[in-house]
């Protein structure tokens, strides 16, 4: 009867054990899947704000390849100067830019994005055609989109030539 009687603590502190160890089992298990979880959200925000900037972008593109005549780029109205010191990081960079607005609205996007168009040169392409009598010019313009969602932010660039 002896034996018996000491063996009594043994159980008890051998399942609060085994307790202990799936409580934090289960506990790890719920902050990974809460991490994940956000990790999944910022993936999709910043998809939705990449396809956002893509749209801005193609716009300013097929803006450039259906207005006839060209405007004039008088560094107003989304249609800049090329300026090799205009950078694009940071949210200050687009504070002092007028950007032309995507118009119509994108389903699940806050913010609407905005595109501005910069002209960078013109140049002779005449070594492109078969034909070498005809001087052949081209303009070269660099599009510029950014989407902002409030969550994250994406500028996108593409240069045109026409």
């Amino acid at each position: 009867m002896n034996t018996f009687k000491k063996q009594q603590g043994v159980v008890l502190i051998s399942s609060l054990f085994i307790v202990l160890i799936l409580t934090i089992l289960v506990f790890s298990a719920a902050r990974s899947t809460i991490i994940q979880g956000k990790m999944s959200a910022n993936l999709r925000e910043r998809d939705l704000a990449f396809q956002s900037a893509e749209t801005a972008l193609l716009s300013g593109e097929k803006y450039l390849q259906n207005i006839s005549p060209l405007p004039v780029f008088d560094n107003d109205s989304g249609k800049y100067v090329f300026d090799k010191t205009r950078l694009f990081q940071g949210d200050n960079s687009w504070d002092n830019l007028t950007a032309s607005q995507y118009s119509q609205s994108l389903h699940q996007v806050k913010g609407l994005p905005k595109y501005l168009i910069e002209k960078i040169a013109i140049v002779d392409t005449a070594g492109e055609s078969l034909d070498a009598s005809k001087p052949e010019f081209s303009n070269y313009y660099r599009v510029t989109s950014r989407s902002d969602n409030g969550h994250a932010t994406v500028v996108l660039q593409s240069i045109y030539r026409r």
